[in-house]
């Protein structure tokens, strides 16, 4: 893999939501269609997780602090 990890993270007014899906389940993800390529004539891959709801980018979810505690693993 090129990268070990996809950090993503939402910006809404009630704070910042922050989504880290090792490579291994990006490739996964791609696969199984939970990552989709957005556009015909590109190779950019986009997702569309929930902030809240249960989903297949549920259990990469954290908030500051976990993402902070990732950071320092």
């Amino acid at each position: 893999m090129k990268y070990d990890a996809v950090v993503c993270l939402s910006g809404r007014p009630d704070g910042l939501v922050y989504w880290v899906i090792d490579a291994p389940n990006v490739a996964a993800l791609i696969d199984s269609g939970a990552i989709t390529i957005q556009h015909q004539d590109s190779n950019t891959h986009w997702f569309y997780p929930s902030r809240t709801a249960v989903d297949s980018f549920s259990v990469y979810r954290r908030d500051f602090g976990q993402l902070k505690e990732w950071l320092r693993s």
